[in-house]
């Protein structure tokens, strides 16, 4: 007999939970990029865009903007 039992169904079911939670929060970092890079196509400042957002973020979209000039 074994000590421990294998419970096919939830194991999937948390791995499917996981992959989920971070396909959200994936999501939801690829939409606030995607809004500083709005932003600064608008022509906001930077001073205005970090009232909302972090320095770390909005230096990732100029480094992305950089990247495709």
């Amino acid at each position: 007999m074994c000590i421990t039992e294998y419970n096919e169904k939830t194991f999937i079911d948390g791995i499917r939970a996981e992959g989920r939670d971070e396909g959200i929060k994936e999501g939801i970092k690829e939409g606030r990029l995607s809004a500083i890079q709005n932003m600064i196509e608008l022509g906001l400042t930077k001073e205005q865009i970090l009232k909302k957002y972090t320095e770390e973020e909005y230096e990732q979209v100029e480094q992305r903007l950089l990247k495709n000039v």
